[in-house]
């Protein structure tokens, strides 16, 4: 039963986060094995399997309070999550004057780079995570 050995520990929790609607693939990617090897997993456990995998629509839709939310997508357990905020006085890491309320992350790594405001959020989200767009755009800015 080699699936097992690669889920032990985190067996609860992908079953639960399969049963709050994250899909197969969504979670054979976040715990590095195979869908079959979740599939596996659900089926020794008795979960029936959705046939049109998880909800439609945009992104992963998971169910649950931030925490369990932030531990899902990015690992991020309550205590370092409250670590971050302190260390930014519960400031936005890019402007400093609104409150932190998103997960900044890598989209390559999934590593957490900090919290940030939702404007700062989507504002380096809509210049694609670039550094070279970023200097760009300050360049640009400058230049006015």
């Amino acid at each position: 039963m080699p699936y097992r050995t690669k889920l032990i520990g985190v067996a609860d929790i992908v079953l639960e986060a399969y049963q709050n609607g994250a899909g197969i693939k969504d979670l054979a990617i976040v715990y590095g094995v195979s869908a079959g090897t979740v599939k596996n997993l659900l089926k020794r456990n008795g979960v029936p399997i959705r046939s049109q995998g998880r909800p439609k629509g945009k992104g992963i839709h998971i169910k649950g309070t931030p925490a369990y939310q932030r531990k899902y997508l990015y690992g991020l357990t309550q205590e370092e999550y409250n670590k971050l905020q302190q260390d930014q006085n519960g400031l936005c890491a890019i402007c400093i004057t609104r409150p932190a309320n998103v997960v900044d992350h890598c989209h390559s790594t999934n590593k957490v780079r900090g919290l940030l405001c939702r404007q700062c959020n989507l504002g380096i989200g809509h210049l694609g995570d670039s550094t070279d767009t970023v200097a760009k755009a300050l360049a640009y800015l400058e230049r006015a």
